[in-house]
């Protein structure tokens, strides 16, 4: 079914549109959700918020990309619900079991020599972890700060470590042609000891999210893990054609 259809089922207050909405987007916002997440059972409630926030919102909302609409609606939600667990190290606990596993194998060897070698492995292994910085929640932190050379301004973004939404305003009439957004693309970040990470990027969307392109967003997973406490600016790509540019907006 086509987006403009499932909304509008959402407009005559027929719940088929949610059961639409499921089937279309499901996977999505599953991988959306999970991808922060990482339990089922928190995904699943997510996106059973996700379809109550949506039918909550539309109408008088009508909005003009569906597909972003919800991930948004998705991704805020599974920020609230991670930013609920405490902060942990990576590995999330699994290590101590996994070398406790370990350290029961070797005890097991009659292998002086192997015993030896586990040992070591299991020292080398628990002091690479403990030196592991603590990663941050997940977090919305407000920016307000306009993107160089166009006529959009952050109003924030949504980060965890391991994907970030950014939230713009945009001033004006936005500026694109048919296969230009004209949406600053999220590329990377430099961080607060000047060190620059410019392709952390691994694939995303962007869109406007109403029908008269005031406001956009630009989602993006990264290709790895990062410690947002030490985030000092994104760093964006001006989306105008052959004469693109990368330019930084300071997020904290």
């Amino acid at each position: 079914m086509k987006d403009e259809d499932i909304i509008a089922l959402y407009f005559k207050r027929n719940e088929r549109g949610i059961d639409e909405t499921e089937k279309k987007y499901g996977k999505y916002l599953a991988s959306i959700a999970g991808n922060i997440l990482k339990c089922e059972e928190d995904v699943e409630e997510t996106l059973d918020d996700t379809y109550l926030k949506a039918w909550n919102k539309i109408p008088p909302t009508n909005p003009k990309n569906f597909r972003i609409f919800l991930g948004k609606i998705t991704r805020k939600l599974a920020f609230n619900r991670y930013e609920k667990m405490h902060a942990q190290k990576r590995g999330g606990g699994e290590i101590d079991v996994v070398l406790h596993e370990l350290e029961e194998c070797i005890s097991d060897s009659n292998d002086v020599e192997r015993t030896i070698f586990g040992m070591e492995l299991s020292l080398i292994i628990r002091s690479f972890v403990n030196e592991l910085p603590t990663v941050s929640n997940a977090q919305t932190i407000t920016v307000n700060k306009d993107v160089p050379n166009t006529n959009f301004t952050v109003e924030s973004i949504d980060v965890s470590p391991v994907s970030i939404t950014v939230n713009y305003k945009v001033n004006g009439k936005a500026s694109h042609g048919e296969d230009c957004l004209g949406i600053p693309e999220f590329m990377g970040f430099v961080l607060k000891d000047g060190t620059k990470k410019p392709y952390v990027a691994n694939g995303g969307s962007q869109g406007y999210t109403d029908e008269s392109e005031t406001e956009a967003v630009c989602e993006s997973a990264f290709d790895s893990v990062i410690d947002i406490s030490q985030v000092k600016s994104i760093i964006l790509r001006t989306d105008d054609g052959e004469n693109a540019k990368t330019v930084e907006v300071d997020v904290q």
